[in-house]
């Protein structure tokens, strides 16, 4: 059965030569491994750039940087790492002039350097992720963690066998789960569509707010009450035996919520 709501309203590494000012692009790259195990957390801060995460074959995370920008700012961004008691994290810092690393309050420069920073990860099995972007699309391919991540503008895309969530600003927002085992979850976006894939015989409590958009369900969603206002919906349902809560709010956006059948 398929229940829909109607919201109301409907690496290279290429010298290149720039137009603007003759200045030229510069490229490189920073890598990093490290042994970790399940139930540590790795942590991936960015500013302006692509992540993209994969599953490790075995306990070493890896994580390569590939920084590019015009000459007068390529020097104007440093790679971090950091570990602590929980794990790692890895940052991109923007116009370091301290000593704060993955905290350096010069990270609000960004938005005047022509530079950027792609990230490539390989993530082992049972270590929480956490992603954290300003601009910048993020990628989590079939890994097998919870995952949270959170960007400004950019598409989000996750696929792991454990639970995750996931807000944007501006982006879609597409997450498939293999477990419902969570506490509560949540996702966002302001701009964008939010897709989620379930697991069959999941039981949750969802409560669904937008201002424009549609829900769109493979499971059966027993209504607990449905305002329909003049600048919105507002739905709040259980799926299966309810139990643990499931929050989604965007702004012109709709809600897919799909069976991954795990």
């Amino acid at each position: 059965m398929r229940t829909k709501w109607i919201g109301w309203g409907a690496c290279g590494a290429a010298a290149l030569a720039l137009a603007a000012g003759g200045a030229s692009a510069q490229e490189d790259t920073w890598t990093w491994s490290a042994q970790m195990g399940s139930g540590d957390e790795l942590t991936v801060r960015n500013i302006t750039g692509d992540i993209h995460v994969v599953r490790a074959s075995g306990g070493t995370a890896e994580a390569r940087a590939v920084k590019s920008g015009t000459r007068s700012d390529f020097d104007r961004v440093a790679v971090h790492v950091e570990r602590d008691a929980d794990g790692y994290t890895i940052c991109a810092v923007y116009d370091p002039r301290d000593d704060d690393g993955c905290d350096s309050r010069w990270n609000r420069d960004h938005d005047r350097l022509d530079a950027s920073v792609d990230f490539e990860v390989s993530l082992p099995d049972g270590v929480e992720l956490s992603v954290t972007s300003v601009s910048g699309n993020v990628e989590v391919a079939e890994v097998r963690s919870r995952v949270t991540v959170k960007t400004v503008s950019g598409d989000v895309a996750v696929s792991t066998s454990e639970a995750a969530s996931a807000s944007t600003v501006s982006g879609d927002v597409d997450v498939s789960m293999g477990k419902g085992d969570w506490d509560g979850l949540s996702f966002h976006s302001v701009s964008g569509d939010v897709t989620i894939g379930l697991p069959d015989g999941v039981g949750t409590e969802v409560d669904f707010a937008s201002l424009s958009g549609d829900l769109d369900s493979d499971f059966d969603i027993s209504t607990r009450g449905s305002r329909h206002h003049w600048i919105g919906s507002h739905v709040q349902g259980v799926i299966g035996g309810g139990g643990r809560s499931l929050d989604v709010n965007t702004v012109s956006g709709d809600l897919r919520l799909r069976r991954t059948g795990g």
